[in-house]
């Protein structure tokens, strides 16, 4: 479904960089290719994220021109995805609870219509 509103402007900033500058496969010093941006929302508020992209430089390495992300971008939302994971973990709490208790509820249902049928008889 597309957006009615426009998204809130980001209220914090964040920079993630790799963890590993060096290439895993040659294991020469990679350099930064380009940086990638994405805006993410948690229950802290808005975040926009600027990730430094390492490309390995090798031209003999397998992993040439590869992109390596900051590990640390899975920890904040999944890929494509615009919430943050504690919103979509609060989200399937909220769920869960929801269904338990309308299960709790048709089983109270079902029971009082069971205790009615058996003073018919």
């Amino acid at each position: 479904m597309a957006r009615k509103q426009t998204r809130p402007s980001a209220t914090q900033q964040a920079v993630l960089e790799p963890l590993q500058t060096t290439c895993r496969a040659c294991g020469s010093h990679m350099r930064m290719g380009h940086h990638s941006h994405r805006t993410v929302t948690t229950l802290q508020g808005v975040t926009r994220l600027t990730l430094k992209v390492y490309r390995c430089r090798n031209t003999q390495c397998p992993r040439f021109h590869q992109p390596t992300r900051p590990e640390e971008e899975g920890g904040w939302a999944l890929p494509h995805g615009e919430f943050g994971l504690d919103v979509i973990a609060l989200v399937g709490t909220l769920l869960l609870s929801l269904i338990k208790s309308y299960l709790s509820l048709l089983d109270q249902v079902s029971q009082s219509r069971a205790g009615q049928d058996a003073s018919v008889l």
